[in-house]
């Protein structure tokens, strides 16, 4: 099953609301799901613009890509 933004909270989906950053360090010590649901709202508050979302969850690029491919997670579609 694919985690998408329709799935979470509206609070986490108004693409014009800023998302909160997460401290460094905060996203590793999170459970998938929880993993998955941070990366989603940071993608989601983004326009899934990932060198942004990857800022707002204080990780690199490169690991918000490794992670989204580990948690099955898709891009946005069209």
């Amino acid at each position: 099953a694919w985690i998408e933004p329709e799935h979470l909270p509206n609070e986490l989906r108004v693409p014009n609301r800023a998302a909160p950053v997460i401290p460094s360090g905060a996203l590793a010590k999170r459970s998938p799901e929880g993993e998955a649901t941070a990366i989603l709202a940071a993608l989601s508050a983004c326009n899934w613009r990932r060198d942004q979302a990857a800022k707002r969850l204080g990780i690199s690029r490169a690991t918000l890509f490794r992670k989204m491919r580990q948690l099955g997670l898709m891009e946005r579609q069209g």
